[in-house]
């Protein structure tokens, strides 16, 4: 049976600790970026660099976090969509010190190696 569930919501885990975002937090896979060359006979070729991976995503402020969740480095990062997907970035580091928004909202950017696919 076809899976038809679009991406709405995210679970992120930071080292085991369990974050549920708010609607819209985002996964950059990374990897090898292309960029293609064309020679002048027309003959198509590609450099590659690799990119990292990047998670973006808002939490609510509630009384069992801390600021200090968000500010991290050398992370084992689980981003889960309600899809049924669930990527690794390994790495993982956070941008910065958290941002907390007037609203009570923590908008995170996270970055590391590229996402690999567990599920």
């Amino acid at each position: 049976m076809a899976n038809n569930r679009a991406h709405g919501k995210a679970i992120v885990k930071i080292d085991g600790k369990v974050f549920h975002s708010e609607k819209g937090s985002s996964l950059y896979m990374g990897g090898e970026k292309r960029t293609p060359k064309t020679s002048e006979s027309g003959k198509i070729f590609y450099t590659g660099e690799i990119e990292p991976a990047k998670i973006e995503a808002s939490f609510i402020m509630h009384g069992g976090m801390s600021l200090k969740d968000f500010d991290f480095t050398d992370a084992l990062v689980e981003f889960g969509s309600d899809t049924g997907k669930t990527y690794i970035v390994r790495n993982g580091f956070s941008e910065g010190p958290a941002d907390l928004q007037g609203e009570g909202t923590v908008k995170v950017t996270i970055y590391g190696e590229s996402a690999e696919e567990i599920s």
